[in-house]
């Protein structure tokens, strides 16, 4: 409804399995994908990495509730173009869509800070919650999520395809990154990090499918 509004933009609803997402692509032949990290299992990440390998002239915009300050960096360095919180105001969202569209970046001032002082300093010099969990692969942060989120590692294993004993191995690598000695540690850790990303979102609605925007087009 956002983007319908504007007299330059059309959006359409693409479905949110990685395989029929590509196949909505190639039919809607769209300008712009933006997607929300929850998609496919939280896996959204890889959908980004996968639509940049499939369609490389094909720019991403994340329009996310998760914590820009965890995600930014990660969604740039898989093929996505902009960053936004949900939660931002909506002259911001759609400057980005139109910042993207121009094939310009967009990020906030504080994604932008943050860049610049890794720049300056080096990623070793960063401390911190933040600093320690940028020492997580993607898959690391996605166990620790669910983990959070209430979920045990057969459950886990379940959501994410893959074998018991490949996400306890998970479990251990996150143990020692992040300096926690013990499950429990772990388990309290995930659940306050989850806790601590989501309390301020707690009136938004689901995730909701990727959407496409075609620029040059009104509603309807």
């Amino acid at each position: 409804m956002l983007i319908n509004r504007e007299s330059d933009l059309m959006a359409i609803t693409l479905p949110e399995s990685e395989n029929n997402l590509h196949a909505g692509v190639l039919g809607a032949k769209p300008d712009l994908v933006t997607i929300d990290l929850g998609l496919q299992n939280g896996d959204g990440l890889h959908v980004i990495k996968s639509l940049r390998r499939s369609h490389p002239a094909l720019p991403t915009l994340v329009i996310s509730q998760h914590d820009e300050m965890t995600y930014a960096e990660r969604a740039l360095k898989v093929g996505a173009r902009g960053y936004v919180m949900k939660e931002q105001a909506t002259g911001i969202i759609l400057t980005a869509i139109r910042n993207v569209l121009a094939g310009e970046l967009y990020f906030s001032p504080r994604v932008a800070a943050l860049a610049l002082r890794r720049f300056g300093q080096g990623h070793t010099d960063i401390k911190g919650h933040n600093g320690r969990l940028s020492n997580l692969s993607n898959r690391e942060l996605q166990v620790l999520e669910l983990l959070g989120a209430g979920l045990n590692s057969r459950r886990i294993a379940e959501k994410l395809h893959l074998s018991v004993k490949t996400i306890e191995a998970h479990r251990e690598h996150i143990k020692h990154k992040l300096g926690l000695e013990s499950s429990a540690q772990l388990i309290h850790y995930a659940t306050n990090w989850v806790k601590g990303q989501s309390w301020r979102h707690a009136g938004d609605p689901p995730p909701r499918p990727a959407e496409t925007c075609l620029p040059g087009r009104g509603p309807g």
